[in-house]
């Protein structure tokens, strides 16, 4: 019986291909585990973006530094509600399991799911910062997906809550000026000749010639 040939990719019907491809982009990201972002590590794969605080990650190293905001965590928090549930295809997947951190999907034009996970922090009074994680659970490269999304949000953030700034720094000291009296002359010294009468013709832009110090003779 003789064997038959399967046909190569570039035969097969595109509509076909896209029909196999529809249940992988529908698929979701399944469960979504609390981050502690302070002991929380990076997989190493370009299809992941994180955003923290100096010092906060402790375990991993940020792609940013965030940025301190002159608003409470909860502030900040209502502030970025604002925009996140309204982008396009994003939904809040969960909240509170985590002090003031939350969960997001988005969806990707191919309807592939990312995930972005954000907690607000407390720095002191009026005074707040996050730390935030967005990833594709699918492949390896997102084509630089995630780290457009954190960019674009942090922007829209900026715009709504004003950066904290840090201490003003002080200006530099400067020492006085203290002017110098120029020698007296000795006793026995023939008297200075008398410095030439000023020309206001020669410099129509000041009063005359400088007076010449008895110890530029």
């Amino acid at each position: 019986m003789p064997f038959r040939v399967l046909p190569s990719l570039r035969n097969i019907p595109l509509a076909f291909l896209v029909f196999l491809a529809l249940p992988l982009a529908a698929c979701s990201p399944g469960e979504i585990r609390p981050i502690s972002f302070q002991t929380m590590s990076l997989y190493g794969s370009d299809n992941e973006y994180l955003v923290c605080p100096p010092t906060y990650c402790k375990s991993a190293r940020p792609d940013r530094e965030s940025p301190e905001f002159a608003a409470s965590a909860a502030e900040l928090r209502d502030a970025w509600m604002q925009f996140a549930l309204v982008q396009p295809r994003t939904e809040l997947l969960r909240s509170g399991d985590r002090p003031l951190q939350y969960d997001f999907q988005q969806r990707t034009p191919a309807g592939m799911a990312d995930i972005l996970t954000v907690q607000f922090l407390i720095v002191e009074d009026k005074r707040s910062s996050l730390a935030i994680y967005s990833r594709s659970p699918w492949g390896r490269v997102d084509f630089g997906s995630n780290q457009q999304r954190v960019s674009a949000w942090l922007d829209l953030l900026a715009q709504r809550v004003p950066q904290a700034r840090g201490p003003a720094e002080s200006p530099p000291v400067q020492s006085p000026v203290v002017p110098q009296r120029p020698a007296r002359p000795a006793a026995d010294a023939p008297p200075a000749a008398a410095a030439p009468p000023a020309n206001p013709a020669a410099r129509p832009d000041t009063m005359g010639e400088p007076d010449t110090l008895e110890d530029d003779q």
